[in-house]
């Protein structure tokens, strides 16, 4: 939350945000398969949450 709140990004936002992040997660857990030689699960997990701040922050910048 901490990344988040240091993008100026409003608590409706943050909502917005976790709603994408478990569409990602319903979209891709079916067909996950962990390989440890590529990290852990959290790192996945990290990944997709990350991609997601940065995927909303870059469609505010393009709507103003």
């Amino acid at each position: 939350m901490r990344y988040v709140r240091s993008l100026s990004v409003s608590e409706d936002e943050a909502r917005d945000i976790v709603q994408d992040i478990f569409i990602k997660l319903a979209e891709q857990l079916p067909t996950f398969q962990l390989d440890k030689n590529q990290g852990r699960f959290r790192t996945w997990l990290w990944r997709i949450t990350r991609n997601a701040v940065i995927d909303h922050v870059r469609r505010r910048k393009a709507a103003s």
